[in-house]
């Protein structure tokens, strides 16, 4: 993986989970959660919310969304533009 050679402590990782995630899934998170701790302060497992399986994943995307449109604006940056979705 690369990364920074050292842990800034400002930075998060965020891994998304659903509570029909297969075994298999859940092995994944914890093997990606091993590999960002030591580049990060902190990691924080964020579970989906709704009755059914649509809903639950939409709640991630929203959620996802709206993250990156907060990030965006405490960056100056517009979240408009984006270019894999423009071609």
């Amino acid at each position: 993986m690369a990364g920074p050679d050292r842990r800034n402590e400002r930075d998060a990782g965020y891994l998304p989970g659903d509570r029909e995630d297969h075994p298999r899934v859940q092995t994944r998170i914890d093997v990606t959660r091993s590999l960002l701790l030591p580049h990060t302060g902190r990691i924080t497992e964020v579970w989906s919310q709704g009755a059914g399986r649509l809903a639950r994943m939409f709640s991630l995307v929203q959620l996802a969304d709206w993250v990156s449109l907060y990030l965006a604006a405490a960056h100056g940056v517009d979240p408009m533009p984006v270019a894999a979705i423009d071609r």
